[in-house]
């Protein structure tokens, strides 16, 4: 789902979704996808972006913070996608939450 022009959720296929990242290819390296079911779309739009990260399941909102936690603060301070990948996962051990097997990276 994205925001509408109305504010309100709006479904897209999966095809439209991979396509906004085909369009735009050259200019991104790394989605993360961080919502649940959301591998398939990850699988999509890695065919046109390097690496995209996607939750294989439903992740609790705590443990899926705290994946975001993680990852961006090894991207901020300048990890590679997978170093910062694995603070993702790790932050999601740290906190005490099950599913730290729910990120999935596509390289």
């Amino acid at each position: 789902m994205l925001e509408g022009e109305d504010g309100k959720p709006k479904n897209v296929s999966t095809i439209a979704l991979a396509n906004i990242f085909k369009i735009l290819a050259g200019n991104i390296s790394c989605v993360v996808l961080n919502a649940c079911y959301s591998s398939n779309q990850a699988l999509a739009i890695n065919n046109h972006v390097p690496h995209v990260v996607g939750m294989k399941k439903a992740m609790p909102d705590d443990a899926a913070i705290a994946f975001s936690i993680g990852f961006y603060k090894g991207i901020g301070a300048g990890k590679p996608i997978e170093t910062a990948f694995a603070l993702g996962v790790n932050g999601i051990e740290l906190e005490g939450y099950s599913g730290s097997d729910l990120p999935v990276l596509l390289p």
